[in-house]
């Protein structure tokens, strides 16, 4: 059964930008591990723990999300149907993010899985947002944090399994490193 929720204006968000987007959230035995691997990484900065998640499909970004929208989107997806599917992230990498050399975000990530998160990607454009967005490029990746990172990538010696279970319509409050699940949908068993 999707969980779903209401959405209103929260006042402690009046003054940040809304990005809605779809994703997966790591169950705790995912988390976990993302966990160890941050401890085993050797930097300094901190790992975004409230925040971590796969984005799957950007929907806008707005000072305030349109109410009509969100539960349209909710709406749309209470017969969602696609297949879970597994990815292994097998390595940490520092990405460029902006324009200044300072903006760089720390992401486990893999050079597999492009197929089947671009396939759900396409799924829920055609379900929930049919003919809204082009296609957009996918590189699987869930952001850890924010700092220095490192000159070259790092293999982990033991990947993170993730079986890709369930998809969050997410309200992420812009600079406020916080997320809040607007509705959740289960994927089907493989």
């Amino acid at each position: 059964m999707p969980t779903l929720q209401t959405w209103a204006p929260d006042p402690r968000s009046a003054h940040s930008d809304h990005n809605l987007f779809f994703a997966a959230r790591p169950p705790r035995p995912v988390a976990d591990r993302i966990r160890q691997v941050w401890q085993l990484a050797g930097t300094d900065s901190r790992l975004r723990e409230s925040t971590l998640h796969l984005s799957i499909l950007p929907v806008e970004r707005a000072a305030t999300p349109d109410p009509w929208l969100v539960d349209d989107l909710c709406s749309r997806m209470d017969r969602f149907r696609f297949p879970a599917f597994t990815l292994v992230f097998d390595r940490l990498q520092t990405w460029q993010t902006g324009v200044d050399k300072h903006d760089r975000a720390i992401v486990l990530t893999t050079e597999d899985g492009h197929d089947s998160l671009r396939a759900m990607a396409d799924a829920l454009r055609a379900k929930a947002l049919p003919g809204r967005h082009p296609k957009t490029a996918l590189r699987p990746h869930v952001t850890l944090a924010y700092g220095p990172g490192f000159a070259e990538e790092r293999l982990l010696a033991v990947p993170v399994r993730w079986t890709i279970s369930e998809v969050v319509l997410v309200d992420s409050l812009v600079g406020q490193t916080r997320h809040v699940p607007l509705g959740c949908w289960p994927l089907s068993a493989h």
